[in-house]
């Protein structure tokens, strides 16, 4: 039984790798499909659902967002990014970031784009949705703590707003994870 954990990891990998890809090439759709891969090959890794989140919100589909952002927290607390990324996905939805924030400030106190986005959110609950949409993403969203260069995803720290437009699924909208 052991032994299934590993090799699931493994499989989970290219897709997670393509959706990285995808996402920061701005093509939610294929980020989404292949994110949805990963997470059937390996559902307790918290990257597939963090990539889903923000396609999601680049989507305008909030409410799937935050489900998704939540279930990377779910599937690993210990992970600064995935509160980082509800933070932002509750500041677009009128939500309060800054517990989140706290959090991943907690875990990762020498993360410098924690400290940036939390003074780029401020206080004011009417400016965090169009705040947060200025708000930079991490490298290590592109998968598998590797250089973002080396994945093609150098465009991934510009933002989840500013990157190419999202093509919405041709299949319509996805359900929740």
């Amino acid at each position: 039984m052991l032994a299934l954990v590993p090799a699931r990891v493994f499989l989970s990998e290219a897709p997670l790798r393509d959706s990285a890809r995808a996402f920061a090439a701005g093509d939610c759709a294929t980020a989404i499909d292949r994110a949805l891969d990963a997470t059937a090959a390996f559902a307790a890794r918290p990257e597939p659902f963090i990539v889903l989140g923000y396609c999601d919100v680049r989507l305008g589909q909030t409410g799937l967002a935050l489900s998704a952002m939540r279930n990377a927290v779910r599937k690993d607390p210990g992970n600064w990014e995935g509160h980082y990324g509800l933070a932002l996905v509750q500041a677009v939805g009128r939500q309060d970031p800054r517990p989140q924030l706290r959090i991943a400030r907690r875990l990762n106190p020498r993360e410098p784009l924690v400290a940036e986005t939390t003074r780029l959110l401020g206080d004011d609950p009417r400016a965090w949705q169009r705040r947060a949409r200025r708000a930079r993403l991490p490298i290590d969203l592109c998968g598998a703590r590797t250089a973002a260069a080396r994945l093609g995803c150098a465009g991934a720290r510009r933002g989840p707003w500013r990157a190419a437009r999202c093509r919405p699924a041709a299949s319509g909208s996805r359900q929740s994870p």
